[in-house]
């Protein structure tokens, strides 16, 4: 939250730095424009001014979303910055259709522009100035994700576009080609009318909920999958809030996860969706149980007879381990591998743990487990049950698939 507020107070400067410098460039302009007749510089110095009034309001939209959230405004006041944004929009907008008509209107009615140096000096002063403004608005508004810092970047990105359109106006005018500076005067307005529908438009979309970049939800959506203990993602849901952005999304855990774990699962989805999208300022994840259709189970066994091999309790000290696939509620495959730490004098438990751990095993049927290999598998979200040893490999595949076998939830007491 502090660092938030901090984007927010350098988005403010950026704002005063914006204001007082297009007012300076704006009333040169204006003057000049209005000393030689020059529509096009007439039509720039309007579009300059305009600045002065939005600059203003993204200072007091960005100033406004600093306010702490309160009871009527739990998620704050950070639309105050995208409701900035959509003046902004709405100003350029009308002073684009209004330097158009005053454009048209000249080029019915031309008229030579006098004092050309002095003209074509402010413009050329001017784009330097302009391209600068540009620059660090857009720096700016990108480090802070501020829309409407964004906005006036492209902006001043389009009046030393328009400066240009300005000099080459006043040079035709100069040489008495008339119909030329109007028509640079409308080329100009065309631009800004562009430009403001384009900021009214993402302004609108955001106050509405839309979401601007949905490749955002499969890259979320692909971060969480790849927690291990997450079985499922969905009803993903994003909404921007002027620089900042909520989120929200479901996940699905194995049943009777415990607390502990599912809220390692949630802070883990959490820190790895904030380090990729530096903009969210909250996530909310629900979780839900889910019975999994694909998992693979280990039974420890004392002897390789296929399907006919007698479960065991044992475990660190069993020889082998059967391995069953099962796909949904169905037994796809078996296949019998040798236990790595059967024949070890010391963490034949930790060793068979590990081994099982690698052979991406998600249930294991034993007895008693040391705290060592207990920990170590339900860290890797292995599910143990009780096995029992009077029950043959079918009966407790069959207990497994009708959930009757008993969850261990402890490992086994040192005496």
């Amino acid at each position: 939250m502090a660092s938030n507020k901090s984007s927010l107070r350098r988005g403010e400067k950026t704002a005063k730095l914006s204001s007082f410098t297009i007012a300076l460039i704006g009333l040169a302009k204006g003057f000049v424009g209005a000393y030689s007749g020059s529509i096009s510089l007439i039509a720039q110095a309007v579009d300059s001014l305009t600045h002065i009034f939005t600059s203003l309001a993204v200072y007091v939209g960005l100033r406004f979303a600093r306010r702490q959230p309160t009871e009527k405004f739990p998620y704050g006041y950070y639309r105050a910055e995208t409701f900035a944004s959509l003046i902004v929009a709405i100003f350029i907008i009308i002073s684009g259709i209004e330097i158009i008509r005053e454009s048209i209107l000249r080029f019915l009615h031309p008229t030579v522009v006098s004092s050309p140096y002095l003209t074509l000096s402010v413009a050329a002063i001017s784009i330097p100035l302009l391209y600068f403004l540009a620059k660090y608005n857009k720096k700016i508004g990108e480090e802070i994700n501020s829309q409407a810092i964004v906005g006036q970047a492209k902006d001043f990105a389009l009046d030393v576009f328009s400066s240009v359109l300005v000099l080459v106006g006043v040079l035709f005018s100069y040489l008495d080609v008339l119909w030329i500076e109007p028509i640079m005067g409308v080329l100009i307005s065309v631009l800004m009318l562009k430009t403001g529908v384009e900021i009214g438009r993402d302004s609108v979309l955001i106050l509405m909920d839309a979401v601007l970049k949905p490749e955002d939800i499969n890259k979320m959506r692909r971060i969480a999958e790849e927690i291990p203990g997450v079985l499922g993602v969905h009803d993903i849901k994003l909404r921007k809030s002027g620089p900042f952005c909520f989120g929200e999304m479901h996940i699905e855990v194995e049943k009777g996860l415990s607390v502990e774990k599912a809220y390692t699962i949630t802070e883990e989805i959490e820190q790895k969706t904030k380090q990729e999208f530096k903009e969210l300022e909250t996530l909310m994840i629900n979780l839900g149980p889910t019975k999994k259709e694909k998992f693979r189970i280990a039974i420890p066994i004392e002897e390789d007879k296929g399907l006919e091999s007698k479960p065991t309790p044992h475990f660190g000290s069993v020889p082998f381990f059967m391995l069953i696939d099962i796909d949904q509620g169905k037994t796809k495959n078996w296949i019998i591998k040798p236990n790595p730490g059967a024949k070890l004098s010391k963490k034949r438990g930790i060793t068979a743990a590990d081994f099982l751990i690698k052979e991406k095993v998600n249930m294991l049927l034993a007895g008693d487990l040391g705290e060592g290999p207990f920990h170590m598998l339900r860290d890797s979200f292995v599910e143990i049950c009780k096995l029992s040893i009077d029950s043959g490999i079918r009966e407790t595949i069959e207990a497994v698939l009708d959930d009757k076998l008993e969850k261990v939830v402890s490992p086994k007491k040192e005496t």
